[in-house]
Parts: structure tokens; sequence; C-alpha cells
């Protein structure tokens, strides 16, 4: 029996990396639309519309009534950092 050998031409793959999940600290709020009007209050019921005018906004392109529990977070425009302490005053 004759032996070959077998050359690959194929590149070998990089090593697959998990991605890790980024994690932020922000305030935990309930996104409520009702009739057409949007309220975020916190799990101790304190209102937060005012607040994440974002939010706020994002909520009224959006079609119908509903409510999403999530997690809130301030992005500082002028130093793209992650802020906790606007979503708490």
């Amino acid at each position: 029996m004759m032996e070959t050998s077998r050359t690959s031409n194929a590149r070998e793959s990089p090593p697959r990396r998990k991605a890790k999940p980024s994690r932020f600290d922000g305030t935990r709020v309930k996104v409520i639309k009702k009739n057409g009007q949007v309220a975020l209050v916190n799990r101790h019921g304190i209102d937060y519309t005012h607040r994440l005018t974002e939010l706020v906004d994002a909520a009224e392109a959006i079609k119908g009534d509903f409510t999403i529990d999530t997690e809130a977070v301030f992005i500082n425009p002028a130093t793209k950092e992650v802020e906790f302490t606007p979503c708490q005053t």
C-alpha cells in the first residue's frame, strides 16, 4: 500500500472568541404606553418621564399600547461615557 501525502490550501480559521456582552449600570424602568401617553416609572413608582425624554420620544414612535420592563442608561453626549447619576436626580 502506497501512502500519499495530502496538502491543504485551506487556511486555518482563527480561534473563535466568545463575545462578552456589554454591561452597563443604569436604573430599572418600566416604559408604559397607553392610549398614546407614555410614562416611565422605576420599580418604586417614581416618575422618570421628564428625566429620560429620549426614551419617551422612542416609545411615542412605536404604534400601540405596551409595557416594557428595561434598564435605562444615560450616556453623556460630551464624553460618550455611561453615567448613572442623571438617572437618579
